[in-house]
């Protein structure tokens, strides 16, 4: 399967120079609830808290919170930012 544009990279390298079973193997797949929001309509306050409530919740499991807006980067192991669609 290839995209129509641009390449998919796994760790920099394009997947289709991956074999399939590789890939696979490579990938797992964790077994838990997940849960979807958006604090875009939100206050900064409002949204930080409900950012924390999730974080104090999800206790040691992993959270991974996509935004446009820099409330609760603060608290997250990793930040990585996209600038026109690629990693910066």
């Amino acid at each position: 399967m290839d995209p129509e544009k641009g390449r998919v990279t796994l760790a920099g390298r394009d997947l289709r120079e991956y074999r399939q079973e590789d890939i696979r193997r490579a990938i797992a797949v964790a077994g838990q609830d997940s849960h979807l929001f958006s604090t875009a309509h939100l206050d900064p306050a409002t949204a930080s808290q409900l950012i924390d409530d999730v974080l104090e919740a999800n206790g040691s499991r992993t959270t991974l919170l996509i935004t446009h807006r820099s409330e609760g980067l603060e608290r997250m192991d990793e930040v990585v930012t996209l600038e026109s669609g690629v990693l910066a």
